[in-house]
């Protein structure tokens, strides 16, 4: 008899303490944006990204000189890169930062293409790297401060997140993901994004069609899970041995960055009433802000339609791409 009271009690403190805690209050704040530059001849379609001495832009719509480089005051560079099917010429490229000096330029489909920028006496140039570093699937890559490389495979069944060294030998792997293994198209519905902060030395994955994030840790060559959620519904089913998910891209975290403290994403208001639904709506100026635990802790207005965004990591400003009302880059602080 006394066990079974000592059950009751504990049920009852269990449902005393769930009754009393609350969630966790979103915070709203309103942002007035620093503008760096209001001089950008860009299309929709581009990344930005920024280090330490430069913002880059990749615009793949142009041909010549796809990635237009600016300075840390928002004057214009210069431009490199071209985009084709030659010597040094990519196809399909994804930019990243490498180490703290510059970017990779890394050709994500077909011929794995890769170069790195370096400041030099005559200009900004992309030397190539002549190795195929990586001899798997690769759906995002990032990079660390030493040059190792960083990337996520949805093919595999475990170890999905992989270091690898300079010269491509596989220095750690871990993670796996909370959906069935054996489906056969696991890297069309797996497919996402990584972005690694060098600083803190946490990596964030968000999936492109289910809203699934997962936090590691990347330290002293080694690779730890320090948190997973679904920070939505995720609606699938199983048919054929197939996952069919009828709203792909629903709730997931898109378009994010990393900041000390906090990943900053773009989120639609979920307040907004209107009806506009053109690139430029209300709706369309607002960013998520979550803590490392997932936590959706601030909705913040930029009062501005943003395009994208990027951070440094060292600090909690990030910067994006905006409407202002031509394309610009802004500075935001948290």
């Amino acid at each position: 008899m006394k066990y079974y009271k000592q059950i009751h009690i504990a049920a009852f403190l269990f449902l005393l303490i769930g009754c009393n805690q609350h969630p966790q209050k979103i915070e709203r704040i309103n942002m007035i944006p620093k503008v760096i530059t209001n001089e950008l001849y860009i299309s929709k379609n581009c990344k930005l990204i920024k280090t330490n001495d430069f913002f880059y832009i990749s615009d793949i719509k142009e041909t010549d000189g796809f990635i237009k480089i600016y300075n840390p005051d928002g004057s214009f560079n210069t431009s490199i890169g071209k985009i084709g099917n030659g010597p040094e010429e990519f196809t399909t490229p994804y930019i990243t930062p490498y180490k703290d000096e510059g970017i990779l330029v890394w050709n994500q489909w077909g011929r794995y293409n890769s170069a790195i920028s370096q400041n030099t006496k005559e200009g900004m140039l992309l030397n190539p790297i002549t190795t195929c570093f990586i001899n798997e699937n690769v759906a995002s890559l990032q990079t660390d401060f030493e040059g190792n490389f960083i990337i996520y495979n949805p093919t595999k069944k475990e170890g999905i997140i992989t270091l690898y060294s300079k010269d491509g030998k596989e220095i750690a792997s871990a993670g796996k993901l909370p959906y069935p293994q054996d489906i056969s198209n696991r890297q069309e519905c797996f497919s996402g994004n990584i972005m690694y902060n060098p600083y803190n030395k946490k990596l964030v994955l968000a999936l492109n069609t289910l809203p699934y994030t997962a936090v590691y840790q990347i330290k002293d060559n080694n690779i730890t899970l320090l948190n997973e959620q679904e920070i939505g519904d995720a609606e699938y089913h199983i048919s054929d041995n197939n996952m069919n998910i009828p709203n792909p891209g629903k709730d997931c975290l898109v378009g994010f960055c990393l900041t000390k403290d906090y990943i900053v994403s773009i989120l639609n208001d979920p307040d907004y009433k209107g009806t506009d639904r053109s690139q430029t709506s209300p709706k369309r100026h607002t960013v998520g802000v979550y803590d490392y635990n997932l936590n959706l802790i601030k909705i913040a207005n930029l009062n501005m339609p943003r395009i994208n965004l990027a951070s440094q990591g060292n600090d909690n400003s990030f910067y994006s791409i905006v409407l202002n009302p031509e394309y610009s880059i802004v500075k935001a602080e948290l």
